[in-house]
């Protein structure tokens, strides 16, 4: 039963490949593509992630033994947490803004242009 799934699966993969093959389309990219292409744009953010990941490791080594590292890990976590999150709403107020300064600047341009005849 579980092999005639596959067998489904793939023939539709085929099927739609072949699809996007007759209407010159190319196949969307893959959530790797997409998540790689995203880090390129923003490095930032994917070294913020492993620093809250480091801090997390680090305090997990250090619940037994030494209780003010483990809450000076804690409070490196909670610090690269923060940074993080600002580094993802800034990146995400600048791709706004852009999309925004695309669409705007057009229409200024053909105002200014009605104005000026």
């Amino acid at each position: 039963m579980g092999s005639e799934s596959n067998d489904g699966r793939s023939a539709a993969i085929a099927e739609l490949n072949e699809l996007f093959d007759e209407i010159n389309v190319p196949p969307p990219p893959s959530m790797g593509a997409k998540t790689l292409s995203w880090f390129k744009s923003n490095p930032l953010i994917p070294i913020g992630c492993g620093v809250t990941v480091y801090y997390i490791m680090r305090a997990g080594k250090l619940v037994t033994k030494d209780s003010y590292a483990f809450n000076d890990a804690l409070k490196g976590r909670i610090l690269a947490q923060a940074v993080t999150v600002g580094l993802i709403m800034f990146s995400a107020y600048s791709l706004k803004r852009a999309s925004y300064n695309s669409q705007i600047q057009p229409m200024m341009v053909q105002e200014i242009e009605v104005k000026g005849s």
